[in-house]
């Protein structure tokens, strides 16, 4: 990348930061001054908008940087959250792109087991990209097969962990929040390790039949991260404000129990993924200049 470039991409970033960064919390502020007044202790214009490049994952490995460039220039996210892949750059190399980028690091997901392994490389990424959260999950076969094993994994991968100073993040699917025949889930028995904290899907806990702000008001306390997600009715997922989810709800949520960070993430696009990204990025937006949630919603903070 040239000099121009990166200079230009410096000055765009300094937009997203001005004019997007805690967009959600200074619109809130000024609509609601005296109730945000009222809230101590608030992370509130602290919250952060990025997105999981799971989202773009097939673009990306077709051309990583040219693939951050054109997130860069819808002018909303102020932050990356990986997925298994780094561009092929080694931990240093990813860090200078990111400060290049004015780029934070939301978190990493990874395999657990590799959590486990204090000499794993996914802690020399998190600790070149200052990065407090390592995200990830089990396969419904594995929890099938030996759920005790999962847990005692998950216990591991905390302590190893906290010892560097990161947090574990679980990210539920929906066979992870799905009801068994005893009334219970997989989740119940993954919360049961204290340590680890949560990164809840919006549309994979609907898919589940769950009601999505009801289990996020349940865990409260454990939730640094959602990963913005909408779904059709029939459960396609879809872009941003195309589906049935209640975003303004969950972003309410986050506002009134100061989750770090918004994540946007997008399995599956029935169009270009760049496309559908700046789609959601406009909903987003249009969230955010009609007030984002209505007075009835603040009862809650």
């Amino acid at each position: 990348m040239n000099g121009l470039a990166s200079k230009g991409l410096r000055k765009n970033n300094r937009t997203i930061c001005d004019k997007e960064g805690c967009l959600l919390a200074r619109l809130a502020q000024r609509a609601y001054p005296k109730l945000i007044h009222k809230r101590k202790n608030s992370n509130l214009t602290h919250m952060k908008i990025g997105i999981q490049l799971w989202t773009v994952r097939d673009v990306l490995k077709k051309d990583f940087v040219g693939t951050l460039e054109r997130l860069a220039k819808m002018q909303m996210f102020q932050g990356l959250e990986f997925a298994f892949f780094h561009g092929g750059l080694p931990p240093s190399q990813l860090a200078d792109l990111m400060k290049r980028f004015q780029w934070e690091t939301s978190g990493l997901f990874g395999p657990i087991e590799s959590f486990t392994n204090p000499k794993s490389k996914i802690y020399s990424y998190a600790c070149a990209l200052q990065c407090r959260y390592l995200i990830g999950s089990f396969g419904e076969k594995d929890l099938d097969s030996d759920l005790n094993h999962c847990l005692s994994t998950l216990q591991k991968a905390c302590s190893v962990a906290a010892a560097k100073g990161i947090t574990i993040c679980y990210h539920g699917h929906p066979f992870d929040y799905a009801d068994k025949p005893d009334g219970h889930c997989y989740m119940d028995a993954l919360l049961e390790v204290r340590e680890v904290k949560l990164v809840p899907d919006t549309g994979w806990i609907n898919h589940a039949g769950k009601d999505v702000v009801g289990f996020l008001k349940q865990n409260a306390e454990r939730i640094p991260i959602i990963h913005l997600k909408d779904t059709k009715a029939n459960k396609t997922i879809t872009e941003l404000g195309n589906g049935v989810i209640d975003l303004p709800m969950v972003i309410d949520f986050a506002m009134a129990h100061n989750v770090e960070w918004l994540d946007y993430e997008q399995d599956d696009f029935a169009m270009p993924c760049l496309e559908g990204c700046q789609r959601s990025c406009d909903h987003l937006r249009n969230i955010c200049r009609k007030g984002i949630i209505d007075e009835a919603a603040f009862k809650m903070i």
